[in-house]
């Protein structure tokens, strides 16, 4: 595998080699420690010193998979498929088993483990659960806490995904009223709370309700405040860079969903709805080449389904226009 290759939808990359000898062994060991491996920190790779009967097992699954795909008698026997479908199942669990006592640290079994091109000990699976913590929080070392197991996912329900439509749809009417206007306690709620409200983006100032730069008050969360202000300073990075040229939005998600901020998609539109709210007499937004004057539900729901058609310009009041 090339290692300079970016990961597709993925936070990191744990890599189990395979040697066949003693001596590929060696050489794979030689190939973590190069320059390649080392400038990875998102890259965590398992090498044992032998691969036990995992090669016998595997032989013997592709050869009852090839058996079940290629035998066309097979359809009129229905013994010979239950045989077949017990013997596959056995060799695909003996497959489990031994990977399970090749890279299992509890097992007494000898595996070398490598990280940014150093070996690194690991002497239990606890131990290695730790390390892989650590890794997470050093390459993602600005991820906001979002306490929220509806959005803060890769891909969300479709219960959740109508939750947020009307989040967003009551923060561009209702951005003015406490809790934005959301009677009881509906999915949308425990989303407001975790993103805008625990972070102090949705808060009251000087009597009136709005969205502002995340901020520590008596009824934040402090840790979640903390951990969003780099994600904020962010999104006005990006609307910076929206002074001189329009950006597409999907520049700033993947921003936001690579290192070191590692968030999920699904919560973005509503930060994105955030910042734009507070800075709305700043930022315009375009779709397909067109200027969009009203930052309406309908806008949002085709931003929603395509991002990659909308852009943003900044047009900020400074100096000359400021005085204009």
């Amino acid at each position: 595998m090339d290692l300079r290759t970016p990961l597709d939808d993925a936070d990191g990359l744990l890599l189990y080699a395979l040697p066949t000898s003693e001596h590929e062994a060696e050489q794979l060991c030689e190939k973590a420690k190069n320059a390649e491996s080392t400038n990875r920190e998102d890259v965590l790779i398992a090498i044992p010193d032998s691969i036990g009967f995992l090669q016998e097992a595997v032989f013997e699954v592709t050869k009852l998979r090839w058996i079940q795909q290629n035998t066309p008698e097979l359809q009129n026997d229905s013994a010979a498929r239950r045989e077949l479908s017990v013997r596959l199942l056995e060799a695909e669990t003996d497959i489990t088993r031994q990977l399970k006592a090749i890279f299992d640290e509890d097992n007494d079994n000898t595996c070398r483990w490598y990280h940014k091109g150093q070996e690194k000990p690991v002497i239990s699976d606890g131990s290695r659960n730790a390390w892989l913590s650590e890794i997470c929080d050093d390459v993602f070392c600005e991820t906001p806490i979002v306490r929220n197991e509806l959005i803060n996912r890769r891909k969300i329900s479709g219960t959740v995904t109508a939750a947020r439509r009307e989040l967003i749809q009551a923060m561009l009417e209702k951005g003015d009223q406490e809790n934005l206007g959301i009677i009881g306690y509906p999915p949308g709620m425990s989303i407001y709370r975790s993103l805008l409200w625990n972070t102090g983006i949705h808060r009251k100032e000087s009597g009136i309700w709005g969205f502002h730069r995340p901020e520590t008050t008596d009824e934040t969360d402090t840790l979640a405040v903390k951990r969003m202000v780099p994600v904020w300073k962010a999104i006005e990075r990006f609307f910076d860079r929206c002074e001189t040229t329009r950006q597409p939005i999907e520049e700033l998600y993947e921003r936001l969903t690579t290192r070191p901020f590692g968030m999920r998609r699904e919560p973005l539109p509503i930060l994105l709805c955030a910042a734009m709210l507070h800075y709305s007499t700043e930022v315009a937004l375009y779709e397909s080449g067109s200027f969009v004057p009203d930052l309406s539900m309908p806008v949002f729901e085709r931003l929603l389904k395509a991002p990659q058609q909308f852009e943003l310009k900044r047009f900020q009041m400074t100096r000359i226009r400021a005085n204009v």
